[in-house]
């Protein structure tokens, strides 16, 4: 798992950070969302049903790119942010 990824990082062409569906199984995080703020600079908006969007290094969510399984994902609202919960 920790090969896998950074094999990915290194053969990408931007600056990332890749979870693997294993790392997530691994993390006690209670949704994705949630295992992804365990990455370093990954900070989450919150509400009562727990971690919402992710923003990277404070920039905001709108502003953030996620790739789901290769493939670029929004939640439709005109920017790039996405609502993690739509995941279970």
């Amino acid at each position: 798992s920790i090969q896998s990824s950074i094999d990915k990082k290194r053969d990408d062409t931007v600056i990332s950070d890749v979870l693997s569906a294993q790392d997530i199984g691994d993390l006690p995080a209670p949704s994705l969302a949630d295992a992804i703020e365990t990455l370093t600079g990954a900070a989450s908006t919150r509400d009562k049903t727990g971690a919402l969007e992710i923003s990277i290094r404070g920039l905001g969510a709108f502003l953030s790119s996620t790739n789901f399984n290769g493939r670029e994902i929004t939640n439709g609202s005109g920017d790039r942010s996405v609502n993690f919960n739509m995941f279970p």
